[in-house]
């Protein structure tokens, strides 16, 4: 088999795959469909923690036990159940040891909610803000 045909075939499998491991939609923005990111406030953050402590064992995602995720912060909780969230899930995952480099520079404040909604991303985003 000679070397241009085996970098050829390898290019063309890993493009593929590429093409078929993008599963979400994105819309003419650029924004992921029913899906966007927010920075929580400080006063939040405790919050968020001890959400994540009582719903999961995981400390990257809560996920909704209802039709929507319930916080027991009042604003957050009308906002997801009219637009349905079913998943808060930390953008940059828990770093053992490097948690205290993350929280320095505020990682641990960046959420992903995933929403059921069919409502722009704008619309989510300013609902959001």
């Amino acid at each position: 088999m000679n070397f241009k045909f085996f970098t050829f075939l390898t290019a063309l499998i890993l493009t593929t795959l590429t093409i078929f491991a993008q599963n979400r939609a994105v819309n003419d923005d650029g924004y992921y469909k029913g899906v966007i990111r927010v920075k929580v406030d400080n006063n939040m953050v405790q919050q968020f923690e001890a959400l994540h402590a009582e719903k999961t064992n995981s400390v990257n995602s809560i996920k909704a036990t209802n039709d929507f995720v319930v916080t027991n912060i009042s604003s957050l909780d009308e906002k997801n159940s009219e637009f349905g969230a079913f998943e808060y899930k930390r953008v940059f995952r828990y770093a053992g040891k490097f948690e205290a480099r993350h929280r320095k520079h505020d990682l641990h404040k960046w959420y992903e909610i995933s929403f059921n909604s069919k409502a722009p991303v704008n619309e989510l985003i300013a609902a959001y803000k």
